[in-house]
C-alpha cells in the first residue's frame, strides 16, 4: 500500500510538472539574437520590435515602398504594413507577415457577435499571446512597466498599438490591433498610423549572417540631419 501510494504522488507530481511546462511560453534567442523563436506558438518574431523605425533612420527617411509612406516612428497604415512585411527581407528570410488574431477567441475577456472577439487576455492571438504568455504582461498594464525576463530579449518594445493581419469581418475598412501600453486588443480604420512587428512561421537557424549595425552619431552623420529619429 506506501508503495502505491509513493507511486501515485510520483506520477501526480509528473503530471503537474508537465502541466506547468505547457502553460508557460519558452522563448529562445535566435540568429545572433536578432530573432526570438516562440515555442509556445511556433512562431519567430523580429527581436527589433519596431524595425521599420530603424529601417527609416538608417536610409536617412527612404520610404521601403512605392506609394507606401512609412513615418519616423515606424508607423504605417494597414495596406502598407501589408505590402510592409511581404516584402521584408531580413536574415535570410522573407517569409514575414503580420501577427494573426484568433477569431473567435474564447479567451478573450469580451465576445460580440458583432465586433468579434476582443479585450484584454486574448492569449489565443498570436500579439496577445506574446504580451500575457511569452512576456507576462498584466491586463491594463504597460509592457515596459510589468513583465518577466523574456522582456530583455527584444528591443524596442513600444508602448503603442500593433497591427494585426486581420480585417474586420463586419467593416472592411477596419482590421484588428493590439494595444502593447495595455494588452488590449481592439481595432483601428485601416488608414491610421500603427506599428508593425513582423513574424514568421516556424524556427529559424541559430546563426545567421550579422546585420550591419550603425551608431546613433553615424546615422546623424551620414544623414546630415541633427535630430533624426533613431530606434
Amino acid at each position: 500500500m506506501k508503495i502505491n501510494k509513493i507511486i501515485l504522488k510520483s506520477l501526480l507530481l509528473a503530471s503537474s510538472i508537465g502541466f506547468l511546462s505547457t502553460s508557460s511560453a519558452q522563448l529562445y534567442s535566435r540568429a545572433n539574437g536578432m530573432m526570438i523563436y516562440d515555442s509556445d506558438q511556433d512562431i519567430t518574431w523580429l527581436a527589433n520590435a519596431n524595425y521599420a523605425a530603424t529601417q527609416y533612420a538608417e536610409s536617412c527617411g527612404k520610404q521601403p515602398l512605392p506609394g507606401g509612406v512609412v513615418d519616423s516612428e515606424g508607423g504605417m497604415d494597414w495596406y502598407t504594413a501589408v505590402e510592409y512585411v511581404k516584402a521584408l527581407s531580413f536574415g535570410g528570410y522573407d517569409d514575414w507577415r503580420l501577427p494573426k488574431s484568433l477569431q473567435p477567441d474564447t479567451t478573450c475577456d469580451d465576445q460580440s457577435k458583432v465586433v468579434g472577439s476582443y479585450g484584454f487576455n486574448c492569449t489565443g492571438s498570436e500579439l496577445g499571446n506574446l504580451f500575457h504568455v511569452g512576456l507576462g504582461g498584466q491586463p491594463g498594464k504597460s509592457i515596459v512597466d510589468v513583465h518577466n525576463e523574456n522582456f530583455d530579449l527584444f528591443k524596442n518594445i513600444e508602448t503603442r498599438t500593433y497591427w494585426y493581419d486581420n480585417q474586420w469581418e463586419v467593416a472592411p475598412l477596419i482590421a484588428r490591433n493590439l494595444h502593447m501600453d495595455l494588452g488590449f486588443q481592439n481595432a483601428n480604420a485601416k488608414s491610421v498610423h500603427l506599428i508593425v512587428w513582423p513574424v514568421r512561421d516556424g524556427d529559424v537557424a541559430d546563426e545567421i549572417k550579422q546585420e550591419p549595425k550603425h551608431s546613433k552619431k553615424d546615422m546623424n552623420k551620414a544623414c546630415g540631419m541633427k535630430n533624426i529619429v533613431t530606434k
